[in-house]
């Protein structure tokens, strides 16, 4: 479910879980309300397995890191594609009033939303093609630089935007609010 340091081979288990293609199960990707069911008690309709239970921690810094080759399916709402875990019809404004509220009054120091999808027109690369990330880079683009990022998930190096993903969430301040 997630890489720790007993992976046997974290770098190969990330790169598994982050190669593009059309391997996937047909379904649209619903990256900001899985986020969002990931860190909500299963009372309230969140996570209902063990996984989760004690990822969230309130004196922690979050980091939320999306990885996408498609808009989110989170944001549309009407299901286009005929499956019925497609429509959500969560607005990305109702995702960022949630995640803002999610550590209150420091969320601003506390949180960081990153996404990694297709910019705007989509690209392609040698791995496949991404379209937009829309929903994604519209959080991106409300939360500001000082709690967000966005990179192309068809560039060919990454290392840049993983140093900078490690300074994000070890919580090494370059802002103060």
């Amino acid at each position: 479910a997630y890489i720790t340091p007993q992976t046997p081979d974290p770098v190969g288990a990330f790169v598994g879980n982050m190669t593009m293609g059309a391997n996937g199960s047909g379904a649209c990707e619903i990256g900001l309300e899985a986020s969002k069911r990931a860190l909500t008690p299963s009372s309230a309709g969140g996570y209902s397995d063990t996984y989760n239970t004690d990822f969230y921690r309130e004196d922690a810094r979050l980091a939320i890191i999306i990885v996408s080759d498609e808009p989110d399916g989170s944001t549309i709402p009407s299901d286009p594609w005929g499956i019925s875990d497609c429509s959500y019809a969560i607005t990305w404004n109702e995702y960022i009033n949630w995640l803002l509220n999610l550590k209150g009054a420091h969320s601003a120091d506390e949180i960081f939303f990153a996404a990694i999808v297709g910019p705007q027109g989509g690209c392609s690369s040698n791995w496949g093609d991404a379209g937009t990330g829309d929903g994604y880079l519209e959080v991106v683009n409300n939360l500001g630089p000082d709690m967000a990022l966005q990179y192309s998930i068809c560039e060919h190096d990454w290392s840049d935007v993983m140093v900078q993903l490690g300074i994000e969430a070890s919580g090494l301040r370059t802002a103060f609010h």
